[in-house]
């Protein structure tokens, strides 16, 4: 299992995504459901960084983006608060978005389909609806603290 992972990472970013997809509607709502979706959100953050290192994308930059993003969700793991959301949600967006861009690219590099070109489409949708879905939740949060007296 861990071979198969390791020759096919989009498969392993792919799994955890839906996983995460059918654990939130258990997790929200809840003080510890919400701690534990975090650290998992940390989990996706590094399988998405180990995704991008296959590709022709920039590892560095998708390091650069995940490693701040990841400091400030734990921060909101340890504390309960949501106040760096909007924030720890924007680098999130931005690095779903280049990884969706690694992976084009990655899929797009030849003229031969793997199998793991074929788990990189399921996870780049994945990931481009994550991320438009976290950009909405940036917006949505800004306007919020906007209108607070």
């Amino acid at each position: 299992m861990v071979r198969f992972f390791r020759r096919e990472p989009s498969a392993l970013l792919l799994a955890a995504q839906l996983l995460g997809v059918l654990l939130y509607p258990f997790m929200e709502g809840q003080e510890a459901g919400r701690a534990l979706f975090s650290v998992f959100g940390i989990a996706i953050l590094g399988l998405v960084v180990l995704a991008v290192r296959t590709t022709p994308g920039l590892t560095w930059v998708s390091l650069l983006l995940a490693a701040p993003a990841t400091v400030l969700l734990v921060i909101q793991a340890v504390t309960g608060s949501d106040d760096l959301l909007p924030y720890s949600s924007a680098l999130e967006a931005v690095l779903y978005f280049y990884a969706a861009g690694a992976l084009i690219a990655y899929m797009l590099a030849d003229h031969r389909i793997t199998r793991d070109e074929l788990f990189a489409l399921g996870a780049t949708f994945t990931l481009v609806a994550w991320a438009v879905l976290v950009s909405r939740l940036v917006g949505l949060t800004v306007l919020q603290q906007r209108d607070r007296p």
